[in-house]
């Protein structure tokens, strides 16, 4: 079931009944998948390349946090570290996944922004999406809240980026509930 949550929104099919595996997402290009085996095997390898990279994101900004304090308190040397870790983690990801795809014939269809967000929600199982469609407004509500106590332009930019995410992720939590199930 993880696998599949993990995985089913890097994958599609073509016009012409092709698999299709977007390792990127939709920052990346597509490759035609050969055949089962290869796309279990797939599946697998993105799974952990997909939680890999979260857990290393989650630690390196708890890591950061506990050196250096709140993120409006950062100094420059906290930021390069955090931009250069993002850069260092995400470059170790796309290279991992340029292995995985070396010799794959590349697909002409790319995965649009709109599609990515729809092909996840659809892949969340449905308790993720009350979740998120119950905490999101209380998340929103928290960050104008400590905007209010707390105006700086960083907290502005960071703030102004966390309520974007909430509420896309709204609306994909409306989308994967009332989109019809997968035949």
């Amino acid at each position: 079931m993880l696998q599949n949550t993990t995985t089913a929104p890097l994958f599609r099919c073509d016009e012409c009944g092709y698999t299709v595996v977007y390792p990127n997402g939709m920052l990346g290009g597509g490759y035609i998948v050969p055949d089962a085996v290869s796309e279990r095997s797939m599946r697998r390898s993105l799974v952990w390349l997909v939680h890999g990279y979260g857990v290393m994101g989650g630690a390196g900004a708890a890591i950061l946090l506990g050196f250096y304090g709140q993120i409006s308190e950062w100094p420059i040397a906290a930021w390069a570290i955090a931009i250069v870790g993002f850069v260092a983690i995400t470059f170790a990801y796309r290279l991992a996944a340029n292995t995985l795809t070396r010799g794959m014939e590349s697909a002409d269809l790319r995965m649009e922004l709109i599609d990515a967000l729809k092909r996840q929600a659809e892949a969340f199982p449905a308790w993720y999406l009350w979740l998120m469609l119950i905490m999101a407004p209380l998340a929103v509500a928290c960050a104008v809240f400590w905007l209010m106590n707390s105006p700086s332009i960083i907290n502005y930019a960071v703030a102004t980026v966390g309520i974007a995410f909430l509420i896309i992720g709204a609306f994909q939590a409306v989308h994967g509930l009332t989109a019809p199930p997968p035949r």
